[in-house]
């Protein structure tokens, strides 16, 4: 190939990489005008200072700076302006490169908002820029050697050591990609100790009651233990039970609650009370232990994609106690220090209807509330990173309920505080066993949720020391002796009702005798006539 004819690609190349910086610079500017001030404000994942309004911002002015740098300040210089090609193409490797690091699945901002609105999945939008991002990166490195190798070495010495910067920024970019991440992912590593102190205060009488205490929290993602500490509570019949802890292994989740040292000790209460429930979230109605994990675990559920969603549900009784179910909810996270998770309550659910002969039937809330409304709010602020652990100091957990004589779905009242402040944090390198729930001499009685495949819904059963695993041949044994009932039956026994197998046993005689009444009435009536 000719020197002029190798001299002309050179310049076409050039000439095409300059006029597609100007282009995704403007459709860049073009983004952030018409992209959602949600998604503008949010974290960028790899640099957790910035918001994604300001990430495009930075990145349109470096792409019209080198399209600027190319046709003026370097024209007719083809060594100079391989080098800005190179260097604009190193910062948007080492930018993907910290993302491929951090295991990010969302899809590239280098298009703005324009994905949406051509109607562009994630996966084409990632494919696109990848290409542009190769087309920039593989030719101008390849030309860049080779001009080196055959231009002036005085000239060109100033900008050779700029490769090797491009080199130790992929690397340096790679190691800080875990720690900077606003989203947390699968980079968790080490173990990490939490302290700190909980305040709770219900505020809706006659069931008003406060109290506070101090909590120790082990993660080793995804295994966690929660250990509390009450220090002052008031005595009522709602709040028998003061320390608590808990735990999740891979056979679910533990907790354990211990009787009140500000309370009267009962006869009809053992010393210790343990639940046991399948997955690895904790029920909501198990009170301290749900809060701290809600604010201080549960996290590392979310990721930083502002929006409604689904999560863990945190309150619905119906839901008999399946912890992996799911509720509506928005995200929300400033970009700064401050995110929100808010919970919404459907207007509509299934429910038995007990003046009804317990039917099965969809209720509907007020009609007012027919859309639903936020029952629940967690918000977290002051956070700090470690490991890949997006830790927040302060979380602030608060319910609310309608309002009597409300005249919009907005006017709630809050029925409950609960305020969690981190005061401490221990990092541990050394790995380590989850901490025991029961010392030596303990004695628990337990109620056991996960073993509902044989058709028992609670098994009841009493422990000392530690607890059995769910393969235990002695509690599989007893679990297939137990009698069969079913979450529903246990629920309305509970709640001083009769079995809903029995109303159901009952709803079907009821049926027999009306339609054999009714046979019986059609047959009389045909001999008659």
């Amino acid at each position: 190939m000719s020197a002029n004819v190798t001299t002309r690609l050179k310049e076409a190349y050039v000439e095409s990489v300059a006029w597609l910086l100007l282009v995704t610079a403007v459709v860049k500017l073009a983004g952030v005008l018409t992209a959602s001030t949600d998604f503008l404000r949010l974290a960028d994942p790899l640099i957790p200072f910035m918001n994604n309004g300001m990430v495009m911002l930075a990145a349109a002015m470096l792409e019209f700076v080198c399209f600027v740098l190319i046709k003026k300040n370097y024209a007719g210089n083809i060594g100079r302006q391989f080098m800005v090609i190179l260097w604009c193409s190193s910062i948007f490797a080492s930018y993907r490169l910290g993302l491929f690091a951090m295991d990010y699945q969302g899809p590239c901002k280098c298009l703005g908002s324009w994905g949406a609105i051509l109607n562009l999945s994630n996966a084409a939008l990632n494919t696109i820029s990848f290409i542009i991002f190769l087309y920039l990166l593989v030719p101008s490195l390849f030309l860049y050697i080779f001009v080196g190798r055959s231009g002036n070495r005085n000239e060109l010495w100033p900008h050779k050591n700029l490769f090797f910067i491009f080199l130790f920024s992929i690397y340096s970019n790679t190691l800080h990609g875990n720690t900077g991440s606003a989203t947390v992912t699968n980079s968790r590593s080490g173990i990490i100790n939490l302290e700190g102190v909980y305040y709770h205060e219900h505020q809706m009488i006659p069931r008003y009651y406060s109290e506070h205490g101090r909590f120790r929290i082990w993660i080793d993602w995804p295994l966690w233990s929660i250990s509390y500490d009450c220090q002052s509570s008031t005595t009522n019949k709602w709040n028998f039970y003061g320390d608590q802890a808990a735990m999740c292994t891979e056979e679910g989740v533990y907790i354990l609650r211990r009787m009140s040292k500000l309370n009267v000790r009962r006869a009809d209460l053992p010393v210790n009370y343990l639940h046991v429930f399948p997955g690895n979230i904790p029920p909501p109605f198990e009170g301290v232990t749900y809060h701290l994990w809600l604010a201080t675990i549960a996290p590392s559920l979310w990721t930083n994609n502002v929006g409604l969603g689904y999560g863990p549900n945190i309150s619905d009784a119906s839901m008999f106690f399946n912890t992996n179910a799911l509720t509506k909810y928005t995200y929300y996270d400033d970009g700064l220090d401050t995110r929100e998770l808010i919970f919404h309550k459907n207007g509509t659910f299934f429910g038995r209807n007990l003046q009804k002969r317990a039917r099965l039937m969809m209720i509907e809330l007020p009609p007012l509330f027919t859309n639903g409304y936020n029952y629940a709010s967690v918000r977290w602020s002051n956070h700090t990173n470690y490991k890949g652990y997006r830790v927040p100091l302060l979380a602030e957990i608060k319910r609310y309920i309608p309002i009597e004589a409300a005249i919009s779905e907005q006017q709630l009242t809050t029925s409950s505080i609960a305020t969690i402040m981190i005061t401490n944090i221990i990092v541990e390198n050394e790995k380590k066993v989850l901490p025991a729930l029961l010392s030596a001499d303990d004695v628990a009685f337990v109620e056991d949720f996960r073993f509902q495949k044989y058709g028992v819904a609670k098994l009841p059963y009493v422990i000392t020391n530690s607890i059995p695993s769910m393969n235990d041949r002695m509690l599989t044994k007893y679990a297939l002796a137990y009698p069969k009932r079913s979450l529903e039956d246990v629920v309305f026994t509970e709640m001083g009702y009769p079995p809903i197998s029995e109303w159901k046993k009952n709803i079907r005689w009821q049926d027999s005798i009306c339609d054999c009444t009714a046979f019986s009435h059609v047959c009389w009536c045909a001999s008659m006539g």
